[in-house]
């Protein structure tokens, strides 16, 4: 993790506790993540459509609920919670790959600056069908600052 004192990491995770720096080296790791999430799924998408990996990604996206655990399923959550569309519209017609990348750069950058609450409450309603008054309020104590 470096950055710290020599020896030390900058960061340390004890148990749900995060101590040393502050969150927004994390958003920056976990925002990096995503990017390369969305790249990567571009890439399945540009893929000849009897491809086993374009094939899944179809089935998933087409199958899965907001519930399922599916790695494209939380494809198509960061599509909705970086406001870029749906991702089946991606799969159906895959953008060239350098300019995916900008407008995930840029759609993760904005949000990373000034998070919407209507971006949360969007991603929360379009995942489950009901939510509880306590499910928002602990959502939004999770959300960056």
């Amino acid at each position: 993790m470096g950055g710290g004192r020599a020896g030390v990491p900058a960061v340390r995770q004890v148990g749900e506790r995060t101590y040393g720096r502050t969150n927004k080296q994390t958003i920056y790791v976990e925002a990096q993540i995503h990017k390369k999430a969305l790249v990567l799924f571009n890439n399945v998408c540009h893929q000849n459509k009897n491809a086993v990996e374009r094939r899944l990604a179809e089935r998933q996206l087409t199958v899965k609920t907001g519930k399922s655990n599916s790695w494209f399923i939380e494809v198509r959550r960061l599509f909705w919670w970086y406001e870029l569309g749906e991702a089946e519209d991606l799969l159906k017609t895959p953008v060239k790959k350098e300019q995916w990348k900008r407008s995930v750069s840029k759609s993760v950058s904005l949000w990373k600056t000034t998070p919407t609450t209507s971006t949360t409450l969007k991603l929360i309603l379009r995942c489950k069908q009901t939510v509880s008054e306590a499910e928002i309020h602990e959502w939004h104590l999770h959300t960056p600052k």
